[in-house]
């Protein structure tokens, strides 16, 4: 089965929690482990999960949130070979102000892409 969307931890967290209520929040929503959620930081952008659907991909996406982590929907194959790689040019400032408008306004880069 082809997976082509792709959840991307950014790196980047809301700005109003800290990185360790942030992780503490991941391992209570997602049930990960300590371990597994302080390998998410330091390391930039951090492919999380492939999906077939943008809907199984949107609900990762918005758990990572919903704990003060931001994250990326991407298609494999309208992008780069790379995954991790930023698609469209956007900027890490505009990722984050679509996420400010809530979970069910968030805008991923799927339809960034297919609008362009």
């Amino acid at each position: 089965m082809n997976k082509p969307y792709v959840v991307i931890f950014t790196g980047e967290i809301t700005p109003s929690v800290d990185v360790d209520t942030v992780k503490s929040n991941l391992v209570l929503s997602t049930g990960i482990s300590d371990a597994k959620a302080a390998k998410l930081f330091g390391r930039g952008e951090v492919v999380l999960k492939h999906y077939a659907t943008t809907a199984e991909a949107e609900r990762l996406a918005d758990k990572f949130y919903q704990a003060g982590a931001i994250c990326d929907i991407r298609d494999s194959r309208l992008g780069s070979k790379n995954p991790g790689a930023e698609v469209g040019g956007e900027s890490s400032l505009v990722r984050m102000l679509k996420h400010f408008t809530g979970s069910s306004k968030r805008h991923s880069s799927i339809n960034r892409q297919r609008q362009a």
